[in-house]
């Protein structure tokens, strides 16, 4: 067997195994600490992190500022499901809103990007409104009608429809911006 033979049986394999890539940017002007599946990884300001996922895998990813004083509050959620026959990805604020996020999947043209890039923070409820200890609003949390209108590609609630599918995607960017 010929070195480039074994070459491709080994590239394959690799392939195979490992799925697709799922990148996590900082574009945050401070350190995060991104949480994937409950493993933080902290990420510096412009940094990434790039994960190899495997083409079964569904989890979840989150972020909060590294120096952030309330670390249990409502966070942006990122949430995948990779099949080989075909992904779904979405941004999910039902569990409250922290950080703009957007996902882009990668090697594709006819797949969304969603966004939820709205300075949430400011428009946030009064009453939803989760304050750290310096009066500074760090989440928001409770206001599906207030994240719908900011963030039509997220979901906000347990009846939100429309989360994205991709077929042809070979890897992901995770961006909080």
């Amino acid at each position: 067997m010929s070195f480039s033979n074994i070459f491709l049986i080994v590239s394959v394999l690799v392939a195979v195994s490992y799925g697709k890539t799922v990148t996590v940017i900082n574009k945050h002007s401070t350190a995060l600490v991104i949480t994937v599946d409950g493993v933080d990884y902290t990420v510096a300001s412009k940094g990434l992190v790039a994960l190899e996922q495997t083409d079964e895998w569904s989890g979840s990813i989150t972020a909060v500022p590294l120096d952030a004083e309330i670390l249990d509050g409502p966070k942006t959620k990122v949430e995948f499901s990779l099949n080989t026959l075909g992904d779904s990805y979405s941004i999910s604020l039902v569990d409250g809103f922290n950080l703009p996020v957007k996902v882009v999947p990668n090697g594709s043209t006819n797949c969304r990007a969603p966004v939820c890039a709205a300075n949430i923070l400011a428009l946030c409820p009064i009453a939803n409104q989760v304050i750290n200890s310096t009066g500074t609003v760090v989440a928001c949390q409770n206001s599906p009608t207030l994240f719908s209108a900011v963030c039509p590609l997220a979901v906000v609630d347990e009846t939100s429809i429309g989360v994205p599918s991709c077929t042809t995607a070979t890897s992901y960017l995770v961006l909080f911006l």
